[in-house]
């Protein structure tokens, strides 16, 4: 590591560093690019605005300073997003990012169509449907997201964004970390295990009804971090 980098080889030269401001449309297309299992968002929406702005702006733009990007050529090829207290990420979600995406949505500033219309109503049927959600989170107060570019899997590059992003929370002393993927995700999950993380929930989901044909379960994943 050299000045927050890491520097690795595989076919050629990537470099592990923290997020800069200008990586931020590069980042937010990775992240619709891949939204939907690996593949992009317009899968189950129209306009991937909506997704972004509800969902991925907190951390490019709140909290860009516990981001990390993957880059070749200069070129962002992955990512990781990362949150240090899920309590305030998700009260700014709910008081901030949701009603602004609500008021655009109603101002006519979206696509919508009958996909977006399928997903919305499976969404809030999902949440009626699935228990509170009970993660304690004075035990696993952080958590982060993780998405890499579909010709760039394979090559180890997840693994050192997640080392990175565990060494800045160990440095500030944060107790445990966080994330949720589903079951689907069957080659993520073999890296988070042999990272340490142990499956903390695991609940039945319905949002993907149609869209996939087999059985999808919501995953949390959790790590210990700092005891002191």
């Amino acid at each position: 590591m050299n000045n927050g980098r890491i520097i690795f080889t595989v076919e050629s030269e990537i470099v592990i560093r923290p997020y800069h401001r200008g990586d931020r449309e590069m980042v937010l297309n990775i992240a619709a690019d891949t939204a939907f299992f690996g593949e992009p968002v317009e899968k189950f929406m129209e306009d991937r605005r909506i997704f972004l702005d509800a969902f991925y702006v907190y951390y490019t733009d709140k909290e860009s300073e516990h981001c990390w990007v993957a880059t070749h050529d200069e070129n962002v090829i992955g990512f990781l997003t990362g949150c240090f207290d899920t309590r305030i990420q998700r009260e700014y979600t709910a008081k901030v990012l949701e009603p602004q995406t609500f008021i655009r949505l109603l101002g006519g500033k979206y696509r919508i169509g009958k996909k977006f219309i399928r997903y919305l109503l499976r969404y809030f049927s999902t949440k009626l449907r699935s228990p509170k959600d009970d993660l304690d989170l004075s035990q696993y107060p952080a958590h982060f997201h993780i998405n890499i570019v579909k010709e760039w899997r394979g090559y180890g590059i997840g693994r050192k964004l997640i080392e990175s992003y565990l060494e800045q929370l160990r440095s500030a002393k944060i107790g445990g970390v966080h994330l949720q993927t589903t079951s689907y995700n069957k080659v993520a999950l073999i890296l988070y295990k042999n990272m340490g993380f142990e499956l903390l929930q695991s609940t039945r989901s319905h949002l993907w009804e149609g869209h996939v044909n087999e059985p999808i379960y919501e995953l949390t994943y959790g790590l210990k971090l700092y005891t002191g």
